[in-house]
C-alpha cells in the first residue's frame, strides 16, 4: 500500500500550512492504524481540506487517499467522505479544486466496489464520492436494489437524484412517503434539488420525520438539513411545511422550522412579510426554548419585525432583569430590534439596566450604530431632559446613540450640553460626531485621548486650542507599536501639517519599499506614510512602500489605494505612475471601492470603473462603498445595473453576524434605489 509515495515532489507542493514534505509521513501514520492514525487523520483533514479549501498538495494526495479508503485498517469511511467533499463545489473551494476534482474522478472505478462494502458507512461515503465524480449511475442502481440499510438507502437516494434524475423521479416519490425516515428526507431533498414537485402526503410524512433522521453533514448545504429544505423549496411548498413545523408535537422541530425560516429570509428579501405572520403563535408556545427562538427570529427578520412591536416591547420591558447575563437572551434580542426599527421601546428598559449596572455595555448596536427616527430622536432627548436621566451610566448610553447620530441629531446640542458633567467623555464624543464644537468639551476629549490614545478625539482636541501634542502623541503611539491594531483608514492629517515634522523619523522607518510580513504592520506603513506627507508636503519618499503595500493586496491596500486618492487632487504627478497597479486592484474585494476612486481622482473615465464596483457591491465585506462612489462620479451607465440589484428577490449581503444579514441588506437596498433616483436627476 501507498507505493510511490516518495516518488511525488511534495516539497514543490502546498498545502493549508506552506510546504507539503510532511504530507507523505501523515499519510503512512494514517495506514498504521491506532491513535496514531486517528491523530493523523486529522492533520490530513487540516491541511489538504482545511476549511473547504483545497491545494496542489491535496491533488496528489488522491491516488492515496483512495487506497486508504479501500485498504486502510480503520476509518475507511472519513477518507472516502473526505474523497467526496474534496470533489464536491458545495463543501471544497480554492485555485486547485478543478485539479483536485478531476482527480477525485479519475479514481472513480476504485472507489465503485466500496459500494458492497462490509461497512455500510464505507457504503453511504462511497455513494456520495462516486455522485461527486460523475460516475455511471447503473452501480448505484444495483446497490440500491439489494441495499436494506437505511443510511445508505438515503445517500444512495441523494446520488441517483444527482447522477440519473429523470430515472429516480419514481423511486424518489415513492421513497419520500412510505421509507423510513432517513431515507425519507433524502428523498425530500433531491425532488427539491431537482425541481420535482412532491407527492401528495409528502409534506406530512417528511415533517414526521424529522425527529427521527439525521442526515450525512457532506450532503448538506446548510448548517441543518431542514435549512437546505427550506430555502431550496418554492414559497407554497415551504408555507405548507413550516405550518406543520409550527405545529407538530416536538419541540425540536417547532425550533427547527422557526431556525429555518430565518435561513430562508436570510437568501430571499420576500420571505420575512410573507412567512413571518406563521410564527405569532409560537410566542405562546409552551416551550420556553421556541418563544425564544421566535424573538431570535425576529431579531434576523429585518423591517417585517415591525408587526411584533408590541411584543417586542413586551419582551424587552424584563431586559433589565436579564441584562447582567453573559448569554445572548431574548430580552436583549427584543432590545436590539427595537433599535433597529427606530422604536423608542427599547430606551426604558436599557436605561434601567445601565442605572442598575453601569457595567452593562453588552448591546451590540451601541457601537455599530442604528438608523435615526424621529420618535426615537424624540424619546433620547425626552429622556436626557428628565432629572431621572441624569446618571452617568445612564447619559453615556444615551450620548453614544445621539453620537451614532451624526448630523441628523444637532437638535439636541443643548440637552447633551446641559449634561456634559455628568459623562463628560462620552457627551463630548457625541458632540464632536455631531459636528459641534464646545471650548467646554476640550478636558474630557484631553483627558480621553491621552488615556487612550484615540485618534480621532486627539485631534478633536487639537482643533479647539491648536495643540498639537494630542495628536502626535496619538501618532507616535501608532507609529511606534504602543498600539497592536492602527486604524486601517485613519483620517486625513493635511490639516495637522508641519506639526507632524517630530513624527517624520518614526515614519520614516516604516517606509522601507516593500510590504511588511503582516495587515496591522502594513496598515502602520500607510499611516506612515500619511504622516510623512503631511508633516513635509512632499509624498514622493512614501510612494514605493505605498505601492508595495498595493501590490500586495488584501485588506491594507485599501488603505494604500484610499491615501492614494486623497493625494490625487495636490499631487497627481506623483502618484500618476501607481495607476497600473491601483487598475490591478480592481478585482481584490478588499480595495476594489478604494483603487477605484483614486483612478478616478486621477483622471479615469467613470464609464471604466461601473463594471467592476457593480461587481464589488455583492462581494463579502469588500463591496462597501461602491454605490456612494457610482452616486460621486456620476455614473450613469450604472442605472440599469443598480436598479436591477435593487429589484431582485436573492439578498446581495449574505455573510456577516448572522443578525444583521437582512438588515444590512435591506439598507444596501435603500442605497440602491437612492442611488438609482440620483443618477437618473443627472
Amino acid at each position: 500500500m501507498l507505493d510511490g509515495l516518495d516518488d511525488v515532489a511534495w516539497s514543490e507542493l502546498r498545502h493549508a500550512y506552506g510546504e507539503a514534505g510532511d504530507v507523505p509521513g501523515l499519510l503512512r501514520r494514517a495506514a498504521s492504524g491506532g491513535d496514531a492514525a486517528e491523530e493523523a487523520l486529522s492533520e490530513i483533514f487540516g491541511c489538504l481540506f482545511h476549511q473547504g479549501t483545497v491545494y496542489t498538495a491535496t491533488t496528489a494526495a488522491v491516488p492515496f487517499l483512495t487506497e486508504l479508503a479501500r485498504y486502510a485498517p480503520e476509518r475507511r469511511s472519513e477518507f472516502v467522505w473526505l474523497l467526496g467533499m474534496s470533489a464536491d463545489p458545495h463543501h471544497a473551494h480554492g485555485s486547485a479544486f478543478d485539479a483536485v476534482k478531476a482527480a477525485v474522478s479519475a479514481n472513480a472505478d476504485a472507489l465503485i466496489p466500496l459500494l458492497g462494502d462490509a461497512d455500510p458507512q464505507v457504503r453511504a461515503a462511497a455513494a456520495y464520492a462516486l455522485a461527486q465524480c460523475g460516475a455511471p449511475p447503473a452501480p448505484l442502481w444495483d446497490r440500491r436494489a439489494v441495499e436494506e440499510d437505511a443510511d445508505v438507502r438515503a445517500s444512495l437516494a441523494f446520488a441517483l437524484g444527482l447522477l440519473d434524475p429523470a430515472r429516480a423521479v419514481e423511486d424518489l416519490s415513492r421513497a419520500v412517503v412510505h421509507a423510513p425516515p432517513v431515507e425519507r428526507v433524502a428523498a425530500a431533498l433531491a425532488l427539491t434539488r431537482n425541481g420535482e414537485a412532491w407527492p401528495d402526503g409528502a409534506a406530512a410524512a417528511v415533517v414526521g420525520a424529522m425527529d427521527d433522521a439525521e442526515v450525512e453533514y457532506a450532503w448538506q448545504r446548510h448548517a441543518d438539513w431542514t435549512d437546505d429544505l427550506l430555502v431550496e423549496t418554492d414559497d407554497a411548498l415551504a408555507t405548507t411545511l413550516l405550518r406543520q413545523m409550527f405545529t407538530a408535537p416536538s419541540a425540536q422541530v417547532r425550533r427547527a422550522g422557526v431556525w429555518g425560516m430565518t435561513v430562508r429570509g436570510q437568501a430571499r428579501r420576500t420571505t420575512p412579510a410573507l412567512l413571518l405572520p406563521l410564527v405569532r403563535p409560537l410566542l405562546d408556545d409552551p416551550d420556553e426554548g421556541v418563544r425564544g427562538e421566535v424573538v431570535g427570529a425576529l431579531r434576523r427578520s429585518g423591517r417585517a419585525s415591525a408587526r411584533f412591536a408590541d411584543e417586542l416591547r413586551t419582551v424587552a420591558a424584563r431586559y433589565p432583569r436579564t441584562a447582567h447575563q453573559v448569554a445572548i437572551t431574548p430580552e436583549l434580542k427584543a432590545v436590539e430590534t427595537l433599535m433597529l426599527l427606530g422604536d423608542p421601546g427599547w430606551i426604558d428598559p436599557v436605561c434601567a439596566a445601565v442605572a442598575a449596572d453601569p457595567d452593562t455595555r453588552r448591546i451590540r448596536l451601541l457601537h455599530h450604530g442604528m438608523p435615526w427616527s424621529r420618535r426615537a430622536f424624540d424619546e433620547v432627548r425626552r429622556r436626557l431632559a428628565a432629572p431621572a436621566g441624569r446618571d452617568a451610566a445612564t447619559v453615556s448610553v444615551l450620548a453614544t446613540v445621539l453620537g451614532q447620530w451624526g448630523s441628523d441629531a444637532a437638535p439636541a446640542v443643548p440637552e447633551l450640553l446641559a449634561v456634559l458633567p455628568h459623562a463628560g467623555e462620552a457627551v463630548s464624543r457625541a458632540l464632536s460626531r455631531i459636528g459641534h464644537t464646545a471650548p467646554e468639551t476640550e478636558p474630557y476629549l484631553r483627558a480621553f485621548a491621552e488615556r487612550t490614545g484615540d485618534l480621532e478625539a486627539a485631534l478633536d482636541a487639537w482643533r479647539m486650542t491648536d495643540d498639537a501634542r494630542l495628536p502626535i502623541e496619538a501618532l507616535n503611539r501608532l507609529l511606534t507599536g504602543e498600539r497592536v491594531q492602527p486604524p486601517r483608514n485613519p483620517p486625513d492629517l493635511g490639516d495637522v501639517g508641519s506639526h507632524l515634522l517630530p513624527l517624520v523619523p518614526a515614519a520614516r522607518h516604516h517606509l522601507t519599499g516593500t510590504a511588511a510580513a503582516t495587515y496591522p504592520q502594513r496598515d502602520v506603513q500607510v499611516l506612515a506614510a500619511r504622516v510623512l506627507s503631511a508633516a513635509t508636503g512632499d509624498p514622493a519618499p512614501a510612494l514605493p512602500t505605498v505601492r508595495a503595500v498595493l501590490e500586495a493586496g488584501g485588506t491594507s491596500a485599501s488603505g494604500a489605494a484610499g491615501l492614494v486618492a486623497d493625494l490625487a487632487t495636490t499631487f497627481r504627478t506623483g502618484v500618476g505612475d501607481l495607476e497600473p497597479v491601483l487598475r490591478g486592484r480592481l478585482d481584490d474585494r478588499w480595495s476594489t471601492v478604494a483603487a477605484a476612486r483614486a483612478l478616478w481622482r486621477l483622471g479615469t473615465p467613470p464609464a471604466e470603473l461601473v463594471a467592476p464596483l457593480i461587481a464589488a457591491i455583492p462581494a463579502p465585506y469588500g463591496g462597501r462603498g461602491a454605490v456612494a462612489l457610482l452616486v460621486d462620479m456620476g455614473a450613469v451607465d450604472a442605472v440599469a445595473d443598480l436598479d436591477r440589484l435593487a429589484r431582485r428577490d436573492e439578498r446581495i449581503v449574505t455573510s456577516g453576524i448572522d443578525d444583521d444579514i437582512v438588515w444590512q441588506d435591506e439598507r444596501l437596498q435603500d442605497r440602491l434605489r437612492e442611488a438609482v433616483v440620483a443618477l437618473r436627476e443627472l
